[in-house]
């Protein structure tokens, strides 16, 4: 004799199960924070005119890195790069280093 099993059946025994609050009950949840870290080092000052306002001081000359992090913590380095900005209009123009050692600048680390 065999016992055949009815959907009511199933549903009022799905019913009975106690449940735990949790969607994810017996498997493991995990969170992972990552993100992007950017440092801007200031490098001084060089002597170059804007080109978006015509503004003929000097310029400061800033070291900017962009890094990958996990937990907070600085993992893998994206970009490196050197920026002038403007401090009349506050334009940021990226120039390599070969042109900033040509304007004078001090790229000490």
């Amino acid at each position: 004799m065999s016992v055949r099993w009815k959907p009511d059946d199933i549903e009022e025994e799905a019913r009975e199960r106690p449940t735990t609050g949790r969607p994810f009950s017996g498997g493991h949840l995990m969170l992972v924070i990552f993100g992007l870290s950017r440092k801007e080092r200031p490098l001084g000052l060089i002597a170059l005119g804007c080109a978006v306002c015509g503004h003929p001081g000097p310029q400061s000359l800033v070291h900017r890195r962009t890094r990958f992090t996990l937990f907070f913590v600085p993992v893998l380095p994206l970009r490196s790069r050197l920026e002038t900005r403007c401090p009349q209009c506050g334009t940021t123009r990226t120039i390599t280093r070969t042109e900033a050692r040509r304007l004078g600048a001090d790229q000490t680390a």
